[in-house]
């Protein structure tokens, strides 16, 4: 989202992280879990008025990573819908994103 470009960038980072320690660790049997989530409804989202998840929902997809082996979590339908769209063109997405920047610029 183009309003919220350091949030974006540190969990770019976080994924990117998760992926190299992944890569380090897995020889020696570690498995590492990255849980991908939208808006989750606990204080730090108070203010937020999007659909928001559970805690406990969260909780039972992680849980239930852990029991697959599952080395990615989408613990609800907006980490679904954003992982989809990561992995098309990125082309539309990101005009989509400048015109929802322009948009809130006044251009």
């Amino acid at each position: 989202m183009p309003m919220q470009g350091a949030y974006c960038a540190s969990k770019a980072a976080a994924w990117s992280l998760t992926k190299s320690v992944r890569f380090e660790l897995r020889a020696q049997g570690t498995l590492v879990i990255g849980v991908h989530a939208g808006y989750i409804d606990t204080d730090m989202a108070a203010e937020v008025s999007s659909a928001k998840s559970r805690p406990e929902d969260v909780a039972a997809a992680i849980i239930a990573g852990i029991e697959n082996g599952s080395e990615e979590v989408l613990a609800d339908e907006r980490a679904r819908a954003t992982r989809a769209e990561l992995l098309k063109d990125d082309r539309p997405f990101d005009a989509r994103m400048q015109l929802l920047w322009d948009s809130t610029r006044g251009k």
